[in-house]
């Protein structure tokens, strides 16, 4: 009798938990008990078995017995002819394929030379078209233009020369008042341009000398103004007194005396009329002489003009024939490219004509060698037929011989099979109970121990609020209910024999979902009470995924358009924790609900575009190997779909709801069957993607096959109250769970890369995790990619970038490949650790900067952009690359500009702010050639002040931190707002496309705590010192911070020359502070003259005695160790017991008698002792005395002092 035992089936893959074996194991032993009794009473109960009556039925054919040995004997040949196949069909087919794969590797041999062939020719190609470029330095383009700018140069000096010489000869005309006549036009023309150019420069000089010639004649100058009076006063004085004494009246006819009145008006006489002749003789030589240098200075003027034009003649010539001949080489040029072009095309041709005959002919002697293979393995196939063949025949002939005996045994066997057959009766019934009830057993078990890990995995909700710890690992399944199953119901399950009704006839089976694999589930109703059991359900799997999976790894987007939020208010409870577990809300309008799907295909995108690509099948491989930047899961719950649902969010959904589960994105739907379905959309388009459960009979039933029959129980969730707790425990554990910790061990150099990169081409440093298995670098330098804006909201991390990208590449490159100039306008210490551990990269550092500082510096790095355009000049290069490889020894560093809230600058809209954007404008737009970049940092691009949009357009690099919507346009572009899907402090997309989406990489920023970045630059420092690199220190503001005297360099070195000094200075100066600009500390120089005094008033009596302290110091510097008496006078006006006057006397305590304190009581006498050297010095005013400073703090105080009434 055959056994009831169940045959072993293969089960069938399922999405859910596969009940599918259990349930077909039990229902085939059903079958089997069935067919066991319909055996067993067809066996004993209807007479003799069929046994019986064939030993019978043996005995009267022996011929039918005969014709079954014989099948099997054919059987068996039959089997060893498929052993035969089995032995030589594989190796046939194994030559085939090796056939196959011969010629596919011919066919791709060929393939690689073709390639090979076409990369030869494209280099070739490309040699060609830039060695023969129309636009190459040696191009006859380019030697027009320089020779072009070369005649304009040449014109503009020659402009300049004539102009000047010009202006200086009218000036002289119009001091001398002379009117000439027209210029002559020279006799003798230049033949050429160089000629023409010698006789511009010669008659240039000449000018020049002649009007300094001009302008040193002596007499003309007598005549100038009222000189010529005085000139005909002196010679008519000259004349009339000589006229007076010497002469003898009488040799004019007079008879007078020379004592006589009429004498001396005689001589005076004489005297006017010579001195008038002298004078007119004199006046006509001077004039003379000026006119004669006056007309050779017009000539050479005008001949400098006439020689001007003749060169402009001549240059216009020279233009037009060198245009020409520039013309003409290049039409030579392009004929010249053409030609090698076409040699080019010909060869590539011809060689891949010969690699494709080689391909042929390898292809025949395959082909032929195959052929012969097959004919032998064929031949090898039908010789061992005709061996089995023969053994066939052999054994049906043995076969026939052994019936002729085996006849006279079957009547023995007959008699003796009577006689057993009644004690296996009892036998076989025992042996179907016994199989029955093992095989319930078996099922009964089962089922009790499934419903027992159900509840050891999916405890109670009362347990699970007590119980309830953090998991470190995702669930295997989702558990949402029971399977109810009746035995009653189920065909042939109750035996009509008593004796075999089995113990329990009612069991249930846990309703699971399989997490991961797939977790969507959609649930189809029609009624109000399908739609109570359908939310139900989809709560209870909400619940389910927080609380087993490990906090923060889950997100739900939740879409009630008819309920309004009210059938998962409770999950809103996690909102109070941390917003983006459910979105910040509950989402019903159709404009919402197409934003929340457009954002989530928009991260499905991200993910499979830079996470998973063709590395990682599923989410669950990409965040085993992601780590800590692991994605979390995403769980869209829609219900009463499709209602406020448009076309497009209907698309998406399915869009979704297909390629989600790969991407960690999973839907659970309730859908109204009774409502009519958006455009183009059918459910069939989503349904092989979800478990699908319909609602009928008052329970929802799975639509798969084999779990169809069976109602489902939901399980109900817990009371609101009982919700709300495990909701907010469960949100509390997941409030610090998005924090993303990536190591800056991660990024940073290994000890062989430490200073081991070069700067000369481009930057390039590593700033944290892309996905998986990469780094994200920040590259500046090459191409549009040479300066960066950051901006990210406050906690976003975006000054834990810029310590990343200063420290990183600090690391990377030493400080002759790197100088930063550091500007912080936050009220911060951000960049504080720089100067004080002394970066030897860092040239300035403003901590909380003011804006006049921070222009100041724009100016220094525009300064430097001067020099550096100067140096390239000079040396004949384009960019710092070129410089460098022509001096390689001379260092010449990339400078990086970092402003932290770079904003600032223009907060008000004054000079300052228009100074700052027009400098940055310039560092931007011109600094890329000089290896100059701009870092510019915010935490937020919106407002009226900010930099000129053109000029933020010039910075192709962009990386976004957490923002707003608003701002995400912004940082980024207006049709990229990618920025506004980040969740947590950290991650960013860099962008160096300007913005546009298509350039956005999403990646996590590494963490650098402050201690390991102090560490960081200490080891930066140590390895400047072992290998011997001097650098300056940088230049420190700190606007937070009061002036630190110590670091005062002018005032140092006038301390360290007081033990040498013999006399104090005669003039010295004191220092008011830091300055708030790049240059020396502000001070002030005391001479010796009335009114050289400084007041100072204000609020901050700190400040005050601070500078007054300071310049107490200064000046005692200034002095001498010998001096006896007091050079400052202190009066102090600070009340007794007070800050103020503590720090007065700690300052008295060590400066000695150098300093004499007066109090306001004793104001008097140190005024009158003041008054008493002052006296004193007056009236010894050639010994040299000391300078005496005085100090009034706090005036007020000093009443004797006032001037009286």
């Amino acid at each position: 009798m055959s056994s009831i035992e169940p045959d072993t089936v293969a089960p069938e893959p399922s999405h859910m938990i596969d009940y599918r074996s259990l349930l077909e194991r039990f229902h085939q032993a059903i079958q089997a008990r069935m067919r066991a009794e319909h055996t067993w009473q067809q066996q004993y109960g209807q007479g003799p078995d069929q046994t019986e009556k064939q030993l019978v039925a043996s005995l009267e054919s022996a011929s039918t017995q005969r014709t079954t040995e014989l099948a099997e004997v054919d059987a068996e040949h039959a089997r060893i002819k498929a052993e035969i196949d089995a032995r030589f069909l594989p190796q046939i087919s194994n030559e085939k394929s090796d056939h196959v794969s011969r010629l596919h590797g011919i066919e791709s041999q060929a393939a690689r030379e073709s390639t090979t062939l076409e990369q030869q020719k494209n280099d070739s190609e490309w040699v060609v078209t830039s060695v023969l470029d129309d636009t190459a330095d040696d191009s006859p383009r380019r030697e027009l233009d320089r020779f072009s700018t070369q005649i304009h140069k040449v014109r503009e000096e020659q402009v300049a020369e004539w102009t000047d010489l010009e202006h200086q000869f009218k000036t002289v005309q119009e001091e001398r008042g002379w009117k000439g006549s027209p210029p002559e036009e020279p006799e003798r023309r230049p033949r050429t341009i160089e000629e023409t150019q010698e006789w511009f420069n010669e008659r240039v000089e000449a000018g020049r000398k002649q009007i300094r010639a001009l302008r040193s004649l002596i007499m003309p100058k007598l005549f100038l103004g009222v000189r010529s009076l005085v000139v005909y006063f002196i010679a008519a004085i000259a004349i009339g007194i000589p006229f007076y004494l010497f002469v003898e009246p009488s040799a004019l006819g007079m008879d007078a005396t020379k004592d006589a009145s009429s004498w001396a008006v005689a001589s005076a006489v004489s005297g006017a009329a010579g001195g008038l002749l002298l004078t007119l003789v004199m006046y006509t030589l001077a004039s003379m002489q000026q006119s004669d240098a006056f007309r050779r200075t017009q000539q050479l003027t005008a001949e400098v003009n006439w020689l001007h034009q003749i060169w402009l003649g001549y240059a216009r010539e020279q233009l037009d024939d060198k245009q020409a001949e520039c013309e003409k080489r290049q039409r030579a040029m392009i004929k010249e490219r053409e030609n090698k072009l076409r040699r080019f095309e010909e060869t590539h041709t011809r060689k891949l004509n010969e690699i494709q005959s080689r391909r042929d002919r390898e292809i025949r002697e395959e082909e032929q060698r195959h052929a012969q293979a097959d004919r032998e393995l064929n031949m090898q196939m039908r010789n061992a037929l005709t061996s089995a063949e023969d053994t066939h025949q052999q054994a049906r002939q043995a076969i026939e011989q052994y019936w002729i005996a085996e006849t006279s045994r079957t009547r023995q066997s007959l008699a003796d099979y009577q006689r057993d057959r009644q004690r296996a009766e009892l036998a076989d019934w025992s042996e179907l109970k016994n199989d029955w009830m093992s095989a319930y057993n078996q099922f009964h078990s089962s089922v009790a121990e499934l419903n027992s890990d159900s509840q050891l995995q999916f405890p109670a909700w009362d347990q699970l609020s007590t119980l309830w710890m953090p998991s470190g690992t995702t669930p295997s399944f989702l558990k949402f209910g029971d399977y109810a199953l009746n035995l009653e119901t189920w065909p042939g399950a109750i035996s009509e024999d008593m004796r075999l009704a089995p113990r329990v006839t009612e069991h249930v089976l846990p309703a699971l979902l399989p997490f991961p694999e797939q977790s969507s589930a959609l649930f189809k109703i029609r009624d109000a009470a399908g739609r109570e059991a359908a939310v139900a359900a989809m709560r209870t799997l909400a619940l389910r995924l927080l609380a087993m999976i490990p906090p923060g790894k889950i997100r739900f987007t939740i879409l009630d358009p008819v309920g309004l939020g009210e059938s998962f208010a409770g999950l809103m409870h996690l909102a109070d924790f941390d917003e983006l577990m459910v979105t910040h809300r509950i989402w019903t309008e159709p404009g919402q609900i197409e934003t929340q799907l457009a954002d989530l295909t928009g991260h499905m995108e991200n993910v499979l575009q830079k996470y998973l690509r063709n590395e990682f099948q599923t989410i669950e491989e990409y965040n085993a190997a992601a780590g800590e930047v692991a994605e979390p899961y995403h769980f869209l719950i829609i219900s009463d779909f499709p209602s406020k649902f448009s076309d497009l969010a209907a698309r998406r959904l399915v869009s979704i709801i297909n390629s989600g589960p790969r991407c960690g994105v999973y839907t659970l739907m309730s859908t109204d069957e009774t409502k009519q379905l958006p455009h183009n959309f059918t459910l069939a388009d989503v349904e092989p993607a979800m478990e699908c459960f319909v609602y009928r009979g008052g329970a929802f039933h799975a639509e798969r096959e084999d779990m169809a029959y069976w109602p489902i129980k939901i399980e109900s969730p817990p009371n609101p109250e009982l919700f709300t707790r495990l909701v907010r425990k469960i949100g509390e554990a997941s409030k610090d769970a998005r924090r993303v910790e990536v190591a800056f061990q991660r990024i940073a150099p290994k000890p062989g890369e430490f200073w081991s990169r070069d700067s000369r081409r481009e930057i390039e440093v590593p700033l944290g995790r892309a996905g998986a298995t990469k780094l994200q670098t920040a590259k500046l330098g090459r191409g549009t990619s040479q300066h960066m804006l950051v901006a990210g909201k406050t906690g976003s991390g975006k000054s834990t970038y810029l310590h990343i990208l200063i420290t990183n590449l600090a690391l990377y490159y030493s400080p002759n490949e790197i100088n930063f100039y550091l500007i912080d306008f936050k009220k911060g210490v951000e960049f504080k650790d720089y100067a004080s551990e002394e970066l030897p990269h860092a040239r300035v550092v403003a901590i909380e900067s003011d804006r006049e500082f921070g222009v100041s510096t724009l100016q220094r790095l525009d300064a430097i952009l001067q020099e550096r355009g100067e140096l390239f000049r000079r040396h004949g290069v384009q960019d710092i690359a070129g410089f460098r490889n022509a001096n390689p020894n001379t260092p010449l560093p990339r400078i990086l500009l970092i402003v932290d809230e770079f904003q600032e600058f223009f907060i008000e809209d004054d000079k300052l702010s228009q100074s700052a954007s027009l400098l940055l404008d310039r560092l931007v737009r011109q600094g890329r050639a000089f290896g100059m970049h701009v870092v510019l940092g915010s935490q937020t691009l919106g407002g009226a002040y900010s930099l000129a949009r053109s000029t933020l357009g010039q910075v192709a690099i962009r990386v976004a931190l957490q923002c707003s919507e608003s701002d995400a346009h912004l940082i980024l572009s207006e049709e990229n707002t990618a920025a506004r899907l980040l969740t947590r402090p950290g991650e960013a997309i860099y962008n160096d496309a300007n913005g546009l989406s298509e350039g956005n990489n999403p990646f996590q920023i590494a963490w650098l705590d402050d201690e390991e970045r102090n560490q960081a630059l200490r080891n930066i420092r140590q390895q400047a010192t072992r290998q011997g690199i001097e650098f300056e220190k940088p230049i420190v503001f700190e606007g937070n911070i009061p002036s630190d005297i110590t670091r005062n360099q002018a005032l140092e070195t006038t301390a360290a020359e007081f033990g040498r000094r013999e006399t104090p200075v005669a003039y010295p100066s004191i220092w008011l502070g830091d300055p708030v600009e790049i240059g020396p500390p502000p001070a002030i120089t005391f001479y010796r003259q009335g009114g050289n005094n400084l007041l100072m008033v204000g609020q901050d009596a700190e400040a005050a005695q601070g500078i007054q302290s300071a310049a107490a110091l200064a000046w005692l510097a200034g002095g001498t160790p010998t001096a006896t008496a007091p050079t400052v006078y202190l009066l102090d006006g600070s009340l007794p017991d007070t800050v103020e006057a503590e720090t007065w006397n700690t300052l008295l305590a060590n400066v000695g008698v150098n300093v004499r304190h007066v109090t306001p009581r004793d104001s008097v006498t140190a005024m009158s002792e003041l008054a008493a050297e002052l006296k004193r010095r007056e009236e010894n005013s050639d010994v040299p005395h000391p300078p005496i400073l005085q100090l009034v703090y706090n005036v007020a105080k000093f009443r004797d002092l006032r001037k009286g009434e």
